[in-house]
Parts: C-alpha cells; sequence; structure tokens
C-alpha cells in the first residue's frame, strides 16, 4: 500500500514541441514555431513515478495520454487541446453587438487563439444582416506589424501556419461552402487577412466546419441555424469556449439597448 508502481503498462508517447519550449522555459514555445525548430521527445504518463502530467497540443496526442493515465485516478492529468469554439446568434439578437464580439474573436491574435471563434450558428433571419456587419468590421481590420499604431492584426506564427492556412481555403468549396470574405493584406506571408465561409445548413461532417483544427480558416465558418421557435439541437465538437447572443441574455449582463 502506498507503493508506486514500477511497471509502465503502456508505452512512451511521442510527440513534437517547439525546441524553445525546452530550451528557454514555458512562454517562448513562440520562438521555436516561428523558427520550425523542434524537439522530438517521450511522454512516459502511465509510469509510476510520474505523479503529474499537464499537456497542451492536439487532441490525438491529449487521448493517447488520457488513455495511458485511466488506470491511475490519483495521477493528476491536466490537458489543453485544441479549440473549435463556437458563436450563436439567435434571431432576437443585437447584431451589431454580436458582430462586434464575433470580429474580436476571430481576429484577435490573428485567429491563433484556443478561445478564438471558428463557427457562428444564426437564425436564418438574421444571417443576411449579420453577415453584412460581420464582414464590414473585418474588412476594416488594421493589419501589419504588430508595434504599429493602430494595427490588431499581426502575422502568423511562421510559413508553415501560412501554407497551412492556404490549404484549409481550398477546401472550403469541397466542404460545401460559399466564401463571402478573404481579406488579402497585400504583405509579404506570413501577413494574412480575416476570412468567412457560409454554409447552407448546420452540417458539420466536413473537416473545415467540425475539426478542432477548422480555425485554421483564420476566420469562422458561418452556419445557418434554421428558423421558427421550436428548438434545434446545435452539436459543437471541439468548442473550447462558446457563447450565446440573445437580447434577454444581453440585457441580463447589461450588454443589450
Amino acid at each position: 500500500m502506498g507503493q508506486r508502481q514500477d511497471r509502465e503498462p503502456h508505452p512512451p508517447i511521442a510527440v513534437r514541441v517547439p525546441a524553445s519550449t525546452s530550451n528557454l522555459g514555458p512562454g517562448f514555445d513562440c520562438l521555436g514555431l516561428a523558427l520550425g525548430l523542434y524537439l522530438d521527445a517521450e511522454v512516459r504518463a502511465g509510469h509510476g513515478d510520474v505523479d503529474a502530467v499537464l499537456f497542451t497540443g492536439s487532441y490525438a496526442a491529449g487521448r493517447a495520454l488520457q488513455e495511458a493515465a485511466l488506470d491511475q485516478p490519483k495521477k493528476l492529468l491536466a490537458l489543453e487541446m485544441g479549440g473549435n469554439n463556437a458563436i450563436v446568434v439567435l434571431g432576437d439578437a443585437d447584431l451589431d453587438l454580436a458582430a462586434a464580439e464575433a470580429a474580436l474573436s476571430i481576429a484577435v491574435t490573428t485567429g491563433q487563439r484556443c478561445t478564438c471563434a471558428g463557427r457562428l450558428f444564426v437564425h436564418r433571419s438574421a444571417i443576411d444582416a449579420f453577415a453584412q456587419r460581420l464582414v464590414r468590421l473585418l474588412r476594416g481590420v488594421k493589419i501589419g506589424p504588430p508595434l504599429e499604431p493602430g494595427v490588431f492584426m499581426g502575422p502568423l506564427v511562421s510559413q508553415r501556419a501560412f501554407e497551412t492556412l492556404a490549404r484549409t481555403r481550398e477546401r472550403a468549396a469541397d466542404a460545401g461552402g460559399e466564401r463571402i470574405l478573404q481579406v488579402d493584406p497585400e504583405l509579404p506571408a506570413p501577413y494574412t487577412g480575416a476570412g468567412l465561409v457560409r454554409f447552407a445548413g448546420l452540417e458539420q461532417g466536413h473537416r473545415l466546419a467540425e475539426h478542432e483544427r477548422g480555425r485554421d480558416e483564420r476566420g469562422a465558418a458561418l452556419l445557418d441555424l434554421g428558423e421558427g421557435r421550436h428548438r434545434r439541437r446545435v452539436v459543437v465538437v471541439f468548442g473550447h469556449q462558446d457563447g450565446v447572443e440573445r437580447r434577454r441574455v444581453n440585457e441580463r449582463h447589461g450588454h443589450g439597448r
């Protein structure tokens, strides 16, 4: 009783981390990402001598770590995986406020934050007016070197991230989406602008709308929530931080007009 387990029921899990994370400590991983420098490491999450595992990364790696620690309930396991977050805009929402909050969530840190919005579910009665407001706001976002006055969107972290973005945007048509916005900042890569793709319904079977990395669009998927007063189920997979825009909710929190 109370003795550590020497056996390791699960093999080590191989992960790739930005080189500077190991060399300089937490908070410096952006340097490794920007330079394309990585280290291959083995994580022994299932070993009896490991008291805690804290991991930020992909869903696949996080799931493997969770499986390795399933039989050790006393072990601290903290996982933060990718997010493809949703904002639900109902028919009675303040559309100016909803569009402003959506634009902020899309553009902040050039969409490179795990809490940035990736999907917008909008009531059919409001979707056209909401889309017009959102497109206008995103077109007005100033893009450039982050230290210049008035700039809100800087570059992506690396050329590799820019290339991933380009591939994702090319797949929008295959997903059944209609591109209604793709801002060209007229700056060299890895600078980019916001994008917006509109879908006719709630189907999210394509990687662009459902996958944890759907936010690689550096914008959002705009999905038709339908109409009427009846309840409709919205399934938000990989929702790390989600929100609802509705006049009654906003008024309760002091945001309504």
